[in-house]
């Protein structure tokens, strides 16, 4: 399917033998590695989901869709993960991302998601389109000082559903998060082997670790991007980092965490389908229904998904999702 947007200029799906212009636009605006970028495009790239807008055969603007669950307060509905938003530097403040973006939130739609979800590099980049802040995570740099509580270790393969099994138990109390199954967490850590990440597992007992950490090291500092682990998880495995790591140790926690660092928003959403989501969320209630009638779609997005309260109907509830591309 195509999409006229003006004499020189064509919307459409991507497909496979758009990856070489892809790969190299993901490369230039992102600087993620090769081995990232090839690993993205073999195991995620949906074309079947993705859009690109091209001036005559270059690609100018690209995005990437992957349907998912996502957990919205009590309930989980179909949603569009939406990645890899670009445009070819010189091409920018022309409205092409918006055209690109409006086709995938109308296929989002289409297809039966209720919300879809990204991740700007800036927060408010998409508050025209309807996005709006909807999950955060706690920021903790630093180190931990003394030996760990619990074993921390290295992850061995054996350990992959005891570590998905733990992202379910500890993850269902987030709303925005993403439901994992076996293929999805496979993927994800696939997805962190491909750039060279590590995985520590914490709190072993007859082999079932009680929670995990992806990690990455640039020289002498390391990132932890996923920590999923109880408060006395989390310290164990920060305390085995922190003696193995000489340079800066960062570490994206779980909002709820009581260890000191700075709640930052992380990811943004925006109702595709109103009705269903009103209808998932409020149920048969025409007062809380009424409530919510004139809100902007921004502040709506977030009152459903639980970052923002309903006064008098809806609290705000604990809003989380861990890095998914």
């Amino acid at each position: 399917m195509q999409w006229a947007v003006g004499s020189k200029m064509e919307l459409r799906f991507l497909t496979h033998d758009d990856i070489p212009q892809a790969a190299a636009l993901w490369q230039e605006r992102f600087g993620d590695s090769d081995a990232f970028i090839a690993w993205f495009f073999e195991n995620r790239f949906l074309p079947e989901h993705s859009f690109g807008l091209f001036e005559k055969d270059e690609l100018i603007t690209m995005a990437y869709g992957t349907p998912v669950s996502m957990r919205m307060r009590h309930t989980i509905v179909p949603a569009m993960l939406i990645s890899g938003v670009a445009t070819r530097v010189g091409w920018e403040r022309q409205g092409l991302m918006r055209r690109v973006m409006e086709t995938m939130l109308d296929h989002a739609c289409e297809i039966g998601c209720v919300a879809a979800l990204l991740k700007p590099a800036v927060q408010g980049t998409y508050d025209a389109l309807g996005f709006a802040a909807c999950s955060e995570n706690k920021i903790w740099q630093g180190r931990a000082e003394g030996e760990p509580t619990l074993p921390a270790v290295n992850m061995w393969r054996e350990q992959a559903p005891a570590l998905l099994a733990c992202y379910q138990r500890i993850m269902r109390a987030y709303s925005t998060s993403i439901v994992r199954d076996e293929t999805a967490f496979a993927r994800k850590l696939a997805e962190n082997a491909s750039d060279d990440g590590h995985i520590i597992t914490v709190g072993a007992t007859l082999g079932r670790p009680s929670g995990y950490a992806l990690c990455h090291m640039t020289g002498d500092d390391c990132q932890i991007t996923e920590l999923v682990a109880d408060e006395a998880g989390a310290t164990a495995i920060l305390q085995h980092l922190s003696a193995r790591c000489t340079g800066q140790l960062t570490a994206k926690l779980l909002p709820t965490e009581t260890m000191p660092g700075e709640l930052q928003p992380q990811n943004a959403l925006t109702i595709v389908n109103v009705p269903a989501a009103l209808d998932a969320i409020l149920g048969d209630n025409p007062a809380a229904k009424a409530a919510v009638r004139s809100l902007p779609i921004g502040r709506l997005s977030q009152i459903l998904c639980g970052f923002a309260p309903l006064p008098n109907f809806l609290p705000a509830v604990p809003c989380c999702c861990m890095d998914e591309y």
